[in-house]
């Protein structure tokens, strides 16, 4: 490979080849630092064969080292100098090897430190000094280079053995030739300028070597990160935006984190617009994050990439169309390679028949450094040499070949273990915990639903949990260490007496499983709350989280951090990135850290709500154009909102029963056969399936794919205009709920989506437009008024909401209002619960989580929790008669049933009562045991309460007031909806 980066470089030997945080290096510097460097190495380790050891994590070292190896003819293996002691003692016992490369000798071992080779600083290429033309042979006159033959070693890798003993994966310079070649044909050309290529995946992964020298084998550029900084989204995209980078890497995980901060930052998206092409891989791959990528970047090419380390990176690709669906495939081998299935025999399987899937080709590597036993069990001569050349490589996965001759990943063989894209092996944290005094026995395993999965090591024997967490962080490297250590009486077993690992799965990650410890309960109860330590444990989902607690220590991953750091930069006003959380772990640490920061330059919600009055609140009442109501006709076609959630699909299927109306429904999808799926299986969700077969339902239905967080909702022109064209009146019920969101998080569905809303209503022609707020936007005005708050009071005059989402909704609410040359209807609803008809629970509502809790905790506060219960049904069919009402235009009205319910009193007769302290205890203990819904109202809770948990009244206080729509604090002329449950 380094003949090739040669022969690019001679043309332009002064072109920028890496880019890093500590400079530049041109092709010209690049190759004759590696040269030299590889004359050192080759000085003290002659022999081929052998594999150096290379203790460089970023900078130009990184790419400059692993050249210089190859250079002199010796293969390379990156280790991470941040890896335990005890973890790069033991690879480097190992390897053997006759030196080490490093870019400090500290981080050699003692015991190997008289074999390391220093890689010193090295001098930037920035800026270029101007140089004289040299003869082409003179240039390469500093290069002797030897080429290697197709099966010599050019890297290792390590992963983690089932035995427990890490395992180091050769691969050959035939398997990465062949995949570089391959990506050349693959990725094609690039449009008029070369190829810039984001290192994007840790150094220890062999997916950062075609990162760093795919791109200066066809005259590109790579940028190489500073170590730990791949997973900081706001870095990446930084360094994205500051290179034009054109190709990059992301494991399924990052890139979901990646579309959150898109999402909550949408001017973001325009700093990726250089990206041409994404490689995705690492573990399966999202399709709806994949879909939502490409049409957040038209033209971006994107690759599903599978292949184990022992196989030159990857060796199936498949690139994502629309066509694709929610069934993604791996897609197909490349040039030189192949694969097949097989069952338990080894004998090849049909098509559509799931079995091991077995590969062999060019891509195959020489096996595992020094486990002849374990090479032989994997890698084997191909029995058919037709289908499969050369050697083959049992990958342990399951999958099976469709029609097209697309592979499909099926799931592991074995117990490996990939969490965020990174490969972990059970049998390594199982062997290393049977180290720790008191650990009988030791079963490490995923955990938790598809969204919150998590890696956990279950335990017998005498060792607390904290003692086995702190024994495996001083032997595994971080990516290893288990998220929590459960500490069981026995393990359960099977028929045969084995341990019944699908039975400990469940029993681990079920709501009701024990706590981590005692301790962790009482801290929990003690913990000081703080809206910095709240994002931390909510982070985390460790109630039991302290201030001076470590966030990595604790279990913290890396996209934790990243949720972490976009949610107090949002709720803070200053950009906190990864970095920071790594220097400043702790929530006391991050608290003075935001306290020196500031807020230059960033708006307080109070400023940045008044400057959207001031700016939406203009244009609403002054609109450039006020067209003719031109809707003489009876209205035929309603464009609705929301139609996914728990009231929209009600209402949805009431417009349906109740009207002859046809209904857009503008959804969130890929496009609008996605969006009708969703809207098909909202109906479904609420019992309501029934309409989607109906056919004169189907046919009045029609799904809009679009986003109210988006300007002119991600709309065409021409599709807006056709809106314009099509709707008679707009039913505006869609928003983004949640309660531990601010108003930052809240605003660009719900104000400025309400915002295009009335400007759609305008362009169509001053069209009525319905919208559906909550009698929450009128609840901290009605504690300070003493007096119930009345349908026609003055928007502009009221308390503003504390609550994020309230708030979005009270400033939408005056947009509306200002909006005087529109037929404008405001309907607040109140505390919406299941139907009479099909009580189907709403799972994200606050009572359902309440009701939740009474029912598993088998407990209920001493609390007075007083609200409206009004049926959906029952509020579904009165919006419709408000739509279908001529006298509405222009009022407000409260939908609620009359009559107040004490939600405490809902609760099952055989529930305890108990003081709401230990209420709330009780409630920890379940949050810190798994239980996810638990684990949410309690988070909401303390996102209320502030400073007031400190004692009974103050508990009692927040209890009283977690739902906001009692309706002893509004008046009605509605006298529709049916009396309450209860009453």
């Amino acid at each position: 490979m380094p003949e090739q980066i040669l022969a690019v470089a001679r043309p332009s030997p002064d072109t920028v080849a890496v880019y890093a945080a500590d400079g530049a290096l041109t092709y010209r510097q690049f190759i004759l630092r590696a040269r030299a460097l590889a004359d050192r190495i080759r000085a003290v380790a002659p022999r081929a064969g052998a594999l150096l050891p290379v203790l460089v994590a970023d900078g130009l070292a990184l790419p400059v080292s692993w050249a210089a190896a190859m250079i002199a003819g010796i293969g390379y293996v990156p280790i991470d100098p941040r890896w335990p002691a005890r973890r790069i003692a033991q690879t480097l016992d190992l390897l053997d090897a006759p030196a080490v490369l490093c870019a400090d000798p500290a981080a050699v071992p003692a015991a190997h430190r008289d074999r390391a080779i220093t890689v010193g600083p090295l001098e930037s290429a920035a800026p270029v000094e101007p140089v004289e033309p040299v003869e082409l042979a003179a240039y390469d006159g500093h290069i002797t280079y030897d080429s290697p033959a197709p099966d010599d070693v050019v890297y290792g890798v390590y992963t983690s053995g089932t035995t427990g003993t890490p395992l180091c994966a050769v691969n050959l310079h035939r398997g990465l030739t062949n995949r570089l070649a391959f990506m050349n044909n693959w990725f094609g050309p690039p449009p008029g300028h070369r190829e810039v290529v984001l290192q994007n995946t840790r150094h220890t992964f062999d997916s950062a070597f075609w990162q760093l020298f795919w791109p200066l084998t066809n005259g590109g550029a790579t940028v190489v990160p500073t170590s730990g900084e791949h997973l900081d989204l706001q870095h990446t995209i930084d360094l994205i935006d500051t290179h034009a980078v054109t190709v990059t890497d992301f494991v399924p995980a990052v890139l979901s984190a990646l579309l959150t901060l898109l999402k909550r930052r949408p001017a973001t998206v325009e700093r990726l617009r250089s990206l041409r092409h994404l490689v995705v891989g690492g573990e399966q791959i999202s399709p709806q994050d994949v879909h939502t990528l490409r049409e957040l970047l038209p033209g971006l090419r994107v690759s599903n990439a599978y292949g184990p380390s022992e196989a030159a990176i990857g060796m199936i690709f498949h690139e994502v169309t629309a066509r694709d669906g929610d069934n993604i495939p791996l897609g197909r081998p490349i040039d030189n390679c192949a694969a097949v299935v097989v069952d338990v025999d080894g004998r090849p399987l049909p098509p559509g028949a799931t079995g091991e899937i077995v590969i062999g080709g060019a891509c195959v590597g020489a096996g595992y450094h020094g486990e002849p036993r374990r090479t032989a069990e994997r890698f084997l001569d191909s029995p058919w040499p037709d289908r499969l050349p050369g050697r083959m490589y049992r990958t342990g996965d399951f999958g099976h070949v469709d029609a097209e001759g697309r592979f499909h990943f099926g799931g592991r063989v074995d117990h490996q273990i990939k969490m965020g894209g990174v490969r972990v092996e059970a049998g390594e944290i199982e062997t290393v915990s049977l180290a720790c005094e008191g650990v009988r026995q030791a079963v490490a395993l995923v955990a938790g639903a598809a969204e919150s999965r998590e890696l956990v090591l279950v335990t017998t024997g005498t060792a607390s949990d904290e003692a086995v967490l702190a024994h495996l962080r001083t032997r595994l490297p971080r990516t290893s260490v288990p998220r929590r250590v459960v500490v069981l009486a026995e393990m359960p077993l099977t028929e045969a007496g084995k341990i019944d690992r699908r039975r400990l799965a469940v029993q681990v990650g079920r709501p009701d499983s024990p706590p981590a410890t005692a301790t962790a309960v009482a801290v929990a109860a003690d913990t000081d709350t703080d809206p910095v330590l709240t994002v931390l444990q909510t982070a985390l989902r460790r109630p039991d989280f302290t201030s001076d607690d470590d966030f990595f220590a604790a279990g913290g991953n890396s996209l934790q951090a990243v949720t972490a750091a976009v949610e107090l930069s949002d709720r803070f006003g200053v950009d906190i990135g990864v970095r920071d959380m790594v220097d400043h772990p702790t929530a006391a640490g991050l608290r003075r850290l935001i306290a020196g920061r500031g807020r230059s330059g960033v708006p307080s919600t109070a400023e940045l709500v008044a400057a959207d009055l001031a700016a939406l609140t203009a244009t609403a009442a002054t609109p450039a154009t006020r067209p003719e109501r031109r809707r003489t006709r009876p209205p035929r076609t309603v464009l609705l909102t929301g139609a996914t959630g728990f009231v929209g699909s009600r209402l949805l299927y009431e417009l349906l029963e109740r009207t002859d109306l046809t209904v857009l429904c503008l959804t969130r999808g890929r496009d609008d056969s996605h969006a009708r799926q969703r809207l098909l299986a909202a109906l479904s969700a609420q019992g309501l399936g029934h309409a989607a077969n109906h056919t004169g339902y189907a046919a009045r239905i029609t799904a809009v794919a679009g986003d109210l967080a988006r300007p002119g909702f991600g709309l065409t022109a021409g599709r807006w205009r056709s809106l314009t064209e099509e709707c008679d009146l707009i039913v505006h019920g869609g928003a983004l709920v949640n309660l531990l969101y601010d108003y930052r998080m809240h605003r660009e569905p719900n104000v400025l989506g309400t915002a295009e809303m009335i400007r759609l209503a305008r362009e169509a022609g001053g069209i009525p437009l319905h919208y559906l707020s909550t009698l929450g936007v009128l609840y901290d005005h009605a504690l300070t008024s003493g007096d119930p708050v009345p349908e026609d009071v003055d928007i502009a005059g009221v308390t503003a909401p504390s609550s994020g989402y309230s708030l979005s909704k009270w400033v939408a609410e005056r947009l509306v209002r200002e909006a005087d040359d529109l037929p404008v209807t405001v309907l607040r609803l109140g505390e919406v619960m299941p139907a009479v008809e099909a009580a189907v629970p709403n799972p994200t509502a606050l009572t359902h989580l309440l009701l939740t809790a009474f029912e598993r905790l088998g407990s209920v506060p001493r609390a007075t929790i007083r609200s409206d219960y009004s049926p959906v049904d029952t509020i579904a069919r009165d919006i419709v008669e408000a739509v279908q009402d001529p006298s509405m235009p222009g009022r407000a009205s409260h939908l609620f049933s009359a009559g107040s319910v004490r939600f405490d009193e809902l609760a099952d007769a055989h529930a305890e009562r108990v003081s709401c302290a230990r209420f709330l205890s009780r409630l920890r203990t379940a949050a810190a045991a798994g239980d996810a819904e638990l684990a949410m109202l309690l988070a909401i809770v303390e996102h209320r309460a502030g400073a007031r948990l400190d004692d009974e009244a103050g508990i009692r206080d927040v209890l009283e007031n977690l739902l906001q729509d009692n309706p002893a604090l509004f008046t009605t002329s509605n006298t529709r909806p049916k009396e309450p449950v209860g009453a």
